[in-house]
């Protein structure tokens, strides 16, 4: 019993041993993994946060109608989540509500409404003792003054299927859809920016011969200290 507690002692503290400096060397080559894989990234994933190790493509797709394709993109359609192609973006939404009741708010495009009383003459009215400019907003066939609480910018999806069937969303806050795939035309890139292959031509052509002109030298002056024989030595 004595043996197998002291060979299990044994095993349990090698085992601990291998476990911290397994763990500490995975933290010390993590940083330089993560640059490795950062180095076959695209900007946008580059710049990405929360930020990712591996590298990932934007997918796209041909659309009819559209001359170019389309990123795409996971939108919210009826409660499921479905591929869309983004069509357009940085549409300007506004959302009003009627100065006496700002709970009512509508959303509405942008171009869609009209300063109260015309644009040089734009009528206001008093909000929570601040002056606010009002807008003639169409409700249900209705013109109806109202104030803008706030703005966003949404993106025009379609089906790429059928592009009649339209969504908007905000971009920012939508997820594309990404596969898995690194680039190395980046290292190609960055060696024909500014002749960087001349630069990395002439390093490695003088870190050589220094390297061979060390090892000569210590070669031969170190078989001559050996052979040589000094008075009082």
């Amino acid at each position: 019993m004595k043996i197998q507690s002291y060979r299990f002692l044994q095993f349990l503290n090698k085992f601990l041993v291998y476990f911290v400096l397994t763990f500490f060397a995975l933290v010390m080559i993590f940083p330089f993994a993560y640059m490795l894989a950062t180095s076959f990234k695209i900007p946008a994933d580059t710049f990405r946060y929360p930020p990712r190790m591996l590298p990932r493509n934007p997918e796209t797709i041909v659309v009819d109608g559209y001359d170019e394709p389309l990123p795409l993109y996971f939108v919210d359609v009826d409660g499921v989540q479905k591929e869309y192609a983004l069509a357009q973006s940085n549409i300007k939404v506004g959302t009003y509500a009627p100065a006496d009741n700002l709970t009512a708010t509508v959303e509405r495009y942008l171009t869609e409404v009209k300063p109260t009383g015309g644009a040089t003459n734009q009528q206001k009215v008093e909000v929570n003792g601040e002056m606010e400019k009002l807008f003639d907003v169409e409700v249900d066939g209705q013109i109806i003054p109202m104030i803008l609480v706030s703005q966003t910018t949404v993106g025009e999806f379609v089906d790429p299927q059928n592009p009649e069937n339209k969504v908007f969303q905000n971009v920012r806050l939508s997820e594309p859809v990404e596969t898995f795939g690194g680039h190395p035309e980046n290292y190609t890139e960055v060696i024909e920016l500014n002749n960087m292959a001349r630069a990395l031509t002439n390093t490695a052509l003088v870190t050589i011969l220094v390297v061979v002109g060390q090892l000569l030298t210590s070669v031969v002056g170190g078989y001559a200290f050996a052979r040589l024989r000094f008075p009082w030595a």
